[in-house]
């Protein structure tokens, strides 16, 4: 019978000639006797010695090795605009939420007992991609301590969740790895100008060009859309035909969007031909973490009613500011205009919508939120508009909602 084995081999460039140890399946090492001849290094493996039929070996050990080392490098600490944090073992390099990407930030690593090893390090994101440099080559080829440079100046705003991964040289490749996070609060317009993101205080929001899921809130939440019926046409997003970036004097990042547009059928049509202009400006606040949206339907045709409404926002029912929480009616039903809604996630431990805005809400006939105007039908003569004003958020319970429209109205929102 034939045995199989398979070794995992290391050689060393500054080595022990002829040297060859290996791992026995307890964790400790031996040195094997060897037969060095011609350029080559004869040993022997039994089963004995190999009992699952896996080994690593190490041939030429390098003076400055050590076999006996089962521990990860330490990622001690992390240094940000001459800030310096200290992170114990297990700690998150947590950079919490910020106004912009910092543009640098320097790691301090460490082994007791071997170099690190550069090519290892690495940042694996989870979520978006994360547009950074690393230099690890501050890191001497035997250094057992050092710093790790990461370029952070091109992250846009968003939520990034990853991984830094930083291995020792031992024959092991003992890793270390540790979580890192970063938000950063703005607006970013994608590719092409056909999506917008939003992120700040951990929250955030997407504007894409599709009529049904025109606003989503947090990642991979419900989204919400408006439709516009005038001269005789529902109308919805069809494409951004402009996406222009903006920032408040009051430190919002916002984005005014002049909208494409197509009919119930899928049929694009222009402005001329909708005889109607779709526009929003959507301004996100550091202060509560609300998206504040304004839409404008502008009449482009002869004078004509304007009936303009946002839907179809799920939820596990809804709770009014009164504290009631209603279970849908499943028809068409007026709740009234109560100031914001709770909708709570359908899902345990999802986050829910918030809702705010002076218009009348409404329950659908598919148990989701709706908001209209006050009258729903509004005369409008050429050249004026229709303006809606409201403002969502994610949320896990009602009391963040009311907070938020408490906050809102201390700034005069809206005006």
């Amino acid at each position: 019978m034939m045995a199989c084995i398979f070794a995992g081999l290391v050689a060393g460039v500054w080595a022990q000639e002829g040297t060859v140890h290996l791992r026995a399946p307890d964790g400790s090492w031996s040195e094997l006797e060897t037969n060095a001849a011609d350029g080559t290094i004869h040993f022997t493996l039994t089963p004995d010695q190999v009992p699952d039929g896996r080994a690593l070996v190490v041939i030429n050990k390098p003076a400055w090795m050590v076999l006996e080392d089962d521990e990860a490098p330490a990622i001690a600490g992390y240094t940000i605009d001459g800030e310096t944090t200290d992170l114990a073992a297990g700690d998150p390099i947590d950079l919490g939420n910020r106004s912009e990407a910092p543009e640098q930030m320097t790691i301090r690593v460490a082994d007791d007992k071997n170099p690190i090893d550069p090519a290892s390090v690495s940042i694996v994101t989870t979520g978006g991609a994360l547009p950074i440099e690393i230099d690890a080559s501050a890191l001497g080829e035997t250094d057992t301590a050092g710093d790790i440079v990461v370029s952070l100046a091109d992250v846009e705003p968003g939520i990034y969740e990853a991984t830094l991964q930083v291995a020792d040289m031992s024959p092991q490749s003992n890793t270390a790895t540790v979580p890192l996070r970063l938000s950063v609060f703005g607006a970013s317009v994608g590719p092409g100008g056909q999506s917008v993101h939003f992120a700040g205080g951990g929250k955030t929001y997407q504007l894409i060009p599709d009529g049904s899921k025109f606003i989503a809130i947090g990642e991979g939440g419900p989204t919400m859309n408006l439709t516009v019926q005038a001269h005789g046409r529902y109308l919805y997003v069809n494409g951004f035909a402009s996406a222009e970036e903006f920032t408040d004097d009051d430190g919002a990042a916002g984005v005014e969007i002049v909208c494409d547009l197509r009919d119930i059928d899928n049929n694009a049509v222009t402005n001329d031909e909708a005889q109607v202009e779709i526009a929003y400006d959507a301004r996100l606040l550091p202060d509560p973490g609300c998206l504040l949206v304004t839409t404008h339907a502008k009449n482009l045709g002869d004078a004509a009613d304007l009936y303009c409404f946002w839907g179809w926002v799920p939820g596990d029912g809804f709770i009014t500011p009164d504290g009631e929480a209603h279970a849908w009616s499943m028809q068409y039903e007026k709740v009234g205009e109560v100031g914001w809604v709770f909708l709570p996630a359908k899902r345990e431990g999802d986050a829910g919508v918030g809702w705010i805005a002076p218009h009348l809400f409404g329950q659908s006939r598919f148990g989701t939120m709706l908001l209209y105007t006050n009258p729903e039908r509004i005369a409008t003569e050429t050249g004026a508009e229709v303006r809606m004003e409201m403002a969502v958020m994610s949320a896990f319970s009602a009391e963040e909602v009311e907070a938020a429209a408490a906050k809102l109205a201390e700034i005069g929102w809206p005006e």
